[in-house]
């Protein structure tokens, strides 16, 4: 028996870091020839944290809705780019794809500690699937673009080795303390990227803790290092300068929390989005909460994963958005959740399928080679190796081709090298390109950060305005016209910010001024934004539903340099 515990631990071994390591390295190849990829939301915290590197004060000559600290995560890539010289959107995934990295390592390194207490197998399929859930984001264009990178995502990715420590701990098993503290530090850093964030973990402490009825295990220093991280963060709003706190304490927060119910949906809605699939996610979570009731006595491991799903509802219904990345925990946890009972599943009817194959009729030598496909973990792990490597490859194979035979751009032309697919250039490339040099202001009018802040990044450019999309704009004008007693605190904060944006115009002087047209365009019309900014340009053409003004007397200064495959002969 000793013996067999032992060899199937020896074959999870190599099969979990195989997979793992598989699909790693498919997502860095990925990357690595799609490096002008990013998300709009992502490329606009990476803008905000080049302004801060460039002296910029946040929430004053910076304005967002949102707290500071995913900017402060973006000052480690910002600063990558500038010191390697390498495409902000690429050194942005990088880092993304190194916290993956981590998350996987932490979770072997985790695994080691506990190896005699843990099913080996139903860990390693957890943390593969971790990989290839990676791998699947970074292979879907639309995916990569919404969620890749996320905070959702960055959460996801910091808590999981947290998650698996805490339950080490209510195992009663030793971590080195060094270790459990740099896992609780990052996974702060996680949590505190948005409130809800706790909520997973808070309610897998509360499953444990009824289970167990102990609190010992609360009392560890990856706790602590949590809660160090989480008052480190707030104590360093009182640091702040008097100015940003106004803004953001005495102005944006207020608006923001009593506008941002501009963009909430109804819980219909939610539940039936098409665009992020939420009713297949929903439903899939249902049949993995039914799968883990059936098989938890045979995998206890199985019902922490459940409470971090289940938690993970809260996560998307609380902020009542229907946004893609607000499903991304429960679109993860729900995937693990599958791949892990579907393992218990396997293990459980291993030897009922070996008792159906010995009663078909089959020639013997046929089945004694199917009883030992089943019996054996090692064939049975290295079919399934062989299996998802072929598909990771196929897939990687396909987008490279894909990548290769289209348009090529020329990086040299923004300062890099080499060049990339031209259809991962943002919209409104082409006339910045034509008119304007690395380093040039561009002003982009836009009421979301889609295609804002994406092609300002790609390109090398600087936003003309502090506000790098208007999306506060819907959310000014909901409190304005629905909650007049909050907006009576802010009479004057619509005028003020249509200053802002006509002063900052001015100010930077840009030659290209894409205006979408619209409702954002209605809402500047009563303020008279054209009159005010537009007298010195002239329109030049529209693009992807923005009116583009150049400044009068700006001529081309080059095209836009790209290349064709060459097509070839048929001999």
């Amino acid at each position: 028996m000793a013996e067999s515990k032992a060899k199937g631990l020896k074959v999870s071994q190599v099969f979990g870091p195989t997979v793992t390591s598989i699909a790693l390295l498919a997502v860095l190849f990925i990357i690595l020839i799609h490096p002008l990829r990013i998300g709009f939301d992502q490329a606009k915290y990476m803008i905000m944290a080049d302004m801060l590197w460039h002296g910029k004060t946040l929430y004053v000559d910076i304005i967002d809705l949102n707290p500071p600290l995913i900017c402060y995560i973006s000052l480690i890539p910002s600063l990558a780019s500038a010191l390697f010289n390498i495409p902000a959107a690429l050194s942005f995934s990088l880092y993304i794809w190194c916290l993956s990295v981590y998350c996987v390592i932490m979770l072997y390194v985790l695994m080691a500690k506990a190896k005699d207490q843990l099913n080996p197998l139903v860990i390693s399929t957890f943390t593969f699937s971790i990989a290839i859930y990676e791998f699947i984001l970074v292979t879907s264009r639309l995916r990569c673009l919404f969620e890749w990178g996320q905070r959702e995502h960055i959460f996801m990715l910091s808590y999981w080795p947290f998650f698996l420590l805490r339950y080490l701990r209510w195992q009663q098993i030793t971590v080195r303390p060094w270790l459990a503290i740099t896992v609780g530090l990052i996974a702060g850093c996680g949590m505190c990227l948005k409130p809800y964030f706790f909520i997973p973990a808070i309610m897998t402490e509360v499953y444990w803790l009824i289970r167990q009825k102990q609190f010992r295990p609360l009392i560890k220093v990856e706790i602590a290092a949590v809660a160090a991280i989480a008052l480190t963060y707030t104590v360093h709003f009182k640091l702040l300068s008097q100015a940003e706190q106004h803004a953001y304490f005495d102005v944006l927060m207020p608006l923001t929390l009593s506008g941002y119910k501009f963009f909430e949906r109804s819980t219909m809605y939610l539940c039936n989005y098409n665009f992020t699939c939420s009713d297949q996610v929903l439903i899939s979570s249902i049949c993995g909460t039914a799968l883990t009731f059936a098989f938890v006595r045979l995998e206890p491991f199985l019902a922490p994963i459940c409470v971090v799903m289940l938690s993970s509802y809260f996560i998307y219904f609380i902020q009542g958005k229907g946004f893609p990345l607000h499903l991304f925990p429960l679109n993860q946890t729900t995937f693990l959740l599958q791949n892990m009972t579907l393992i218990v599943l396997y293990k459980t009817i291993r030897d009922q399928i070996s008792t159906v194959i010995s009663n078909f009729k089959l020639p013997k030598l046929l089945i004694s080679f199917a009883n030992m496909l089943v019996a054996h973990n090692l064939i049975a792990a290295a079919i399934a190796i062989f299996m998802l490597g072929t598909w990771m490859s196929n897939i990687c194979w396909k987008d490279f081709k894909q990548t290769a035979s289209n348009t090529q751009f020329d990086l040299t032309s923004i300062g890099y090298s080499g060049t990339t697919s031209f259809d991962d250039l943002a919209p409104l490339a082409k006339p910045i390109l034509e008119y304007t040099k690395e380093g040039d202001y561009v002003a982009i009018i836009g009421e979301s950060t889609e295609p804002n802040a994406a092609t300002i990044l790609q390109l090398k450019r600087k936003s003309a305005t502090r506000h790098i999309d208007l999306t506060m704009l819907g959310p000014f004008r909901f409190v304005r016209d629905t909650q007049p007693r909050v907006w009576a605190r802010f009479p004057t904060q619509l005028d003020e910010f249509i200053n802002q944006l006509v002063q900052d115009i001015k100010d930077t002087n840009p030659t290209l001024i894409f205006w979408q047209t619209g409702q954002t365009t209605d809402w500047l019309k009563e303020s008279n934004f054209a009159e005010r900014t537009l007298s010195n340009y002239e329109k030049i053409g529209e693009e992807n539903y923005f009116a583009i003004y150049k400044k009068k007397g700006a001529v081309k200064l080059d095209e836009m340099r790209v290349f064709h495959p060459t097509e070839p002969t048929n001999q």
